[in-house]
């Protein structure tokens, strides 16, 4: 065989293979479109479609597009009142079109069948500045068979005087100005129609485009709001309840208080209770204060040991040792951090705790949280905000999902005003008489450890020698560990007598408050790690064109 012969085979068998690709099991053999212009300016749409199946399938499915654009004007379409004739039938919104899928899931058909499917569309025409135009895709170009015969009857109101002037017929391909169809207008005792067919075989990605221009005031203009809440409605709700939450917000937001500096932390208020009141949330750095406060008062003491290769450093190893039972003089979820530190001995290696504390870390933060709740620092309808912003958030949660079928953005909106309704629920937090005179007193002490001077810092460690370690959970609970620590630099000559540390950077010879502020600012850090780490779960697994209208769209069959 020729090398010429074996091209033409190859190009033969590619085009063959390029058919197949778009094969369906059946043909369209006539397609009526008809139109019934509504004088509200919707639009009545009857489609009677006879298909023959060469294959047993479930039935059809058609697709409506519900958005164009149109002469460069973006298009949204109200498609309501959907019928099917004697079939059953789904419809489900995918992007921008309407699926409806007709026939019986346990049924099979073949040969030929006729569907009728009924709708109706608001929104559907243009309005000009001196006119209006009906442009449609009466056969849209999505429709993946052929079309043997296809005609149209449009219905308008006998009042109207059309010409064929004011009609344009496109076929063929998007983009396509072919005339391959005729029109003629016909009136009836109540209509004026315009009656038109295709005059050949239709391929599959064919359309057929119609545009009439109308008098500017044949029809009503749809009021753009009404479109709008049609369209978008669901979008209010959200707003609304956003709206809401904001506006509680602010009427119960906490008036700004006078603030007073304090040299001293509030009398039995723990650290753990100070971080957690002072900005609405217990957290991590929360709990790990009470690490110097136990230590402070003579429970424990921490072991720091760097690990060294080739002179290079690695890794730090923290021991924690227990010095003594909890007392009765320690809060309860004090004593619960107590317990669950030394829980396997009185010596406990931070590598021991890995993927293990994270179970009493929560709790803990649960219980102080209680605490906080049993002083009553807060207003009583606080709470019913809060649960109101939870159900608010919840609420916009469900609109979201259940708008995400219908339109992606909208969808997107609402989830995305039920997370900002969580986020404001968090500061649901107004104070009453007794909750603003704690948070004066702990906001004062918080602003001087960030501005504190050296020479009151000399006083207050003259008076109380203790002082620094009174004070160092504090700092941790606020976040302000290494700036408070580096402030002693030059006042304190040595580290707590409860932590012992084998670097050679804050050894005997070249102590200082900073470089131990730095190094067990670092260690918080790393111990706060250990002790939320959990175990990891393994998972698997005026112009136009054809096409260039609304409407249209195509189908298929299942």
């Amino acid at each position: 065989m020729s090398v010429s012969k074996r091209l033409l085979l190859a190009a033969c068998l590619l085009l063959f293979a390029s058919k197949s690709l778009f094969a369906e099991y059946f043909v369209i053999r006539d397609y009526l479109v008809r139109v019934d212009f509504l004088p509200d300016g919707a639009l009545q749409f009857e489609e009677t479609i006879n298909v023959e199946f060469t294959a047993e399938r479930h039935g059809i499915f058609r697709k409506i597009p519900l958005a164009n654009t149109v002469n460069g004007k973006y298009q949204e379409l109200i498609v309501k009142n959907i019928q099917v004739e004697n079939w059953s039938f789904s419809q489900e919104r995918q992007g921008n079109e309407l699926i409806l899928k007709i026939g019986d899931p346990d049924i099979y058909v073949n040969g030929k069948q006729t569907y009728v499917i009924r709708y109706r569309v608001e929104n559907g025409l243009n309005f000009f500045d001196d006119h209006a135009e009906f442009y449609w895709d009466v056969l849209g170009t999505s429709w993946p068979v052929l079309t043997e015969k296809f005609r149209f009857e449009l219905h308008l109101p006998a009042t109207l005087q059309l010409t064929d002037n004011d009609v344009r017929l496109y076929t063929g391909p998007p983009g396509s100005l072919g005339q391959d169809g005729t029109f003629r207008w016909e009136r009836t005792g109540t209509d004026l129609v315009l009656l038109g067919e295709t005059t050949r075989l239709f391929e599959p990605g064919e359309a057929v485009t119609v545009a009439i221009n109308l008098p500017k005031d044949a029809f009503p203009k749809p009021d753009t709001l009404d479109v709008w809440y049609q369209l978008h409605g669901i979008l209010l709700w959200p707003a609304g309840l956003l709206s809401a939450i904001i506006g509680l917000l602010f009427y119960s937001r906490n008036k700004r208080q006078a603030i007073m500096t304090e040299y001293q932390p509030p009398l039995d208020i723990s650290p753990v209770i100070a971080g957690g009141f002072i900005d609405h949330s217990v957290d991590n750095n929360d709990v790990l204060a009470l690490i110097p406060l136990l230590a402070s008062r003579g429970y424990l003491k921490m072991d720091v040991e760097e690990k060294t290769a080739l002179w290079v450093f690695k890794s730090q190893d923290v021991r924690f040792t227990q010095l003594k039972t909890g007392d009765s003089d320690l809060q309860p979820f004090e004593r619960h951090f107590l317990e669950a530190l030394f829980r396997t001995g009185n010596t406990v290696e931070l590598d021991d705790l890995k993927d293990k504390f994270y179970v009493h870390l929560n709790s803990i933060r649960s219980e102080a949280k209680s605490w906080i709740k049993a002083q009553k620092w807060y207003e009583p309808d606080q709470r019913f905000n809060r649960f109101f912003a939870y159900g608010a958030a919840v609420l916009c949660g469900f609109f979201g999902l259940g708008a995400m079928n219908r339109n992606v953005i909208d969808g997107a909106i609402c989830l995305g005003a039920a997370g900002l309704i969580f986020f404001f629920s968090r500061w649901f937090n107004q104070r009453n008489i007794a909750g603003n005179e704690i948070y004066k007193k702990l906001e004062g002490f918080r602003r001087f450890l960030v501005k504190a001077e050296k020479p009151i810092l000399e006083r207050l460690l003259k008076d109380d020698p203790q002082y620094f370690d009174k004070t160092l959970p504090y700092a941790v609970a606020f976040g302000e560990v290494k700036h408070w620590t580096g402030m002693f630099d030059g006042l304190l000559s040595e580290p707590p007598n409860w932590y012992r540390s084998h670097s050679q950077s804050i050894g005997p010879s070249r102590f200082s408050m900073d470089s131990f502020g730095s190094q067990f600012s670092s260690e918080m850090n790393t111990i706060g790690s250990v002790f939320s780490s959990s175990p990891s779960s393994s998972s698997s697994g005026g112009g136009g064109s054809s096409g260039g209208g609304s409407g249209g769209g195509g189908g298929g069959s299942w």
